[in-house]
């Protein structure tokens, strides 16, 4: 009778352990599906799920859906972070979290698709790696920054190396465009342009349960300092005799010049951007006015504001210039600077040219195009953080870059209009 029970009790035993490892295997199971692993597969990530990183950092898979999604959080915020960092929209931060679900589920994996065969188009092993899955063999940084959340989240936004080429920022009207994996695609390169369709609505969950705020506006004070243009007064070349003229100066610009000496001008004629115009706001410190969306970047007044007093009075180029960006409805920037024109000063020294706020779709020049003084460029309008119709008319540096906003760069107008001889401008 002893001897039954005891057989009885090691059968139970032996039946309560087969039922533990079921429920053990069938858990790997469910976190593998969840990840799109194969639960069969020994390798790696199985082998890796011992313990759960710290926030942000690569490693092995969590163990369950809540330190899933708890990863996923806290990897979107570090994203969002990346993109306050550089002034951008809640809608880039947005789109930056969609393509990260769209190629790690918002993990940031140690390993990419090379372990299941992939390779690139020509033929090479692919070396994705991180929240973006970004090829350390094509220029998108080291295994330590792809595998840093915010270096990851910064190169989607600029580009390879922060170069601001080949990232979100460069393509046109990311903002506003409705094809959401399209313009992703245009970032990632990814095979299948549809591929981030799937992705949008559970990144849209993880964003509102990290309470980011997607109706996020641009941070036009960030912008420089962030875009590598952080030049305080003293740091760029002391010798570059047209530095005075940038805006470091005090709030009651006493460096400035009243009239720039003509022979730094160079040999061209000028004429008045906005003809029989009036000055309404000057370059320097001021006040904001109501209506309009306010920081430090837009207390600094980069450039001169004109106003015809006509409605639908023709901007025209003051100098002989090089028209090098034309930047429409939902391109770069055009939230704050409507439709506007980039353009560089054809003679010495260079200077780097910006009219905002043009009637959309009234610029009637094209990149590349080299006219001369006097060519009528656009139309003087109200587009983007504007109060009413008038001309933004900014003079960059000649270091400056001449197809992007260079705010830190901007020199004071007036001294260089008055020194050409402009005199139709009510100052």
């Amino acid at each position: 009778m002893l001897q039954r029970l005891l057989t009885f009790k090691l059968r139970l035993i032996v039946v309560a352990v087969a039922l533990v490892l079921a429920l053990v295997f069938g858990l790997l199971v469910v976190v593998g599906a969840f990840l799109g692993a194969d639960p069969e597969d020994s390798s790696s990530e199985s082998e890796q799920c011992s313990a759960v990183p710290p926030p942000g950092a690569p490693g092995p898979v969590p163990e369950a859906p809540k330190e899933i999604r708890k990863q996923q959080v806290q990897n979107a915020k570090l994203i969002d972070e990346a993109a306050q960092d550089l002034g951008l929209s809640g809608t880039a931060s947005r789109l930056a979290i969609i393509t990260a679900h769209g190629e790690s589920t918002l993990m940031n994996l140690g390993y990419g698709d090379d372990t299941k065969g992939v390779k690139n188009p020509d033929g090479s092993a692919t070396t994705s790696l991180g929240l973006f899955q970004q090829q350390t063999s094509m220029g998108w940084g080291t295994r330590e920054q792809v595998l840093n959340p915010k270096y990851a989240a910064t190169s989607f936004f600029r580009g390879p190396g922060h170069k601001d080429n080949g990232g979100l920022l460069n393509i046109e009207g990311w903002e506003t465009r409705g094809d959401i994996s399209q313009v992703i695609h245009e970032v990632q390169g990814n095979k299948d342009p549809n591929h981030y369709t799937k992705s949008i609505q559970p990144a849209d969950d993880v964003i509102d349960e990290a309470g980011i705020d997607v109706n996020r506006g641009m941070d036009l004070s960030k912008f420089p300092k962030a875009h590598g243009e952080d030049h305080e007064h003293g740091n760029a070349e002391e010798d570059n005799e047209y530095f005075p003229l940038r805006n470091c100066l005090t709030e009651d610009n006493k460096n400035t010049p009243e009239v720039i000496n003509p022979e730094l001008l160079g040999s061209g004629e000028w004429g008045n951007p906005l003809p029989a115009s009036s000055v309404t706001s000057k370059f320097g410190y001021r006040g904001c006015f109501i209506g309009v969306v306010c920081n430090e970047g837009v207390k600094f007044h980069k450039g001169l504001d004109l106003d015809s007093g006509t409605p639908g009075a023709p901007v025209y180029a003051p100098t002989d210039m090089t028209v090098t960006k034309v930047v429409g409805p939902g391109g770069y920037w055009s939230e704050y600077y409507g439709t506007h024109i980039f353009a560089r000063m054809v003679d010495s020294p260079g200077y780097v040219f910006e009219f905002h706020h043009l009637v959309h779709g009234s610029a009637v020049v094209k990149d590349g195009q080299v006219i001369p003084k006097g060519t009528k460029i656009g139309t003087e309008g109200s587009t983007g953080n504007s109060t009413g119709p008038h001309l933004h008319f900014q003079i960059n540096d000649p270091s400056a870059p001449d197809k992007k906003p260079s705010p830190q760069l901007s020199v004071d107008p007036a001294p260089i209009l008055k020194g050409a001889g402009i005199s139709d401008i009510a100052w």
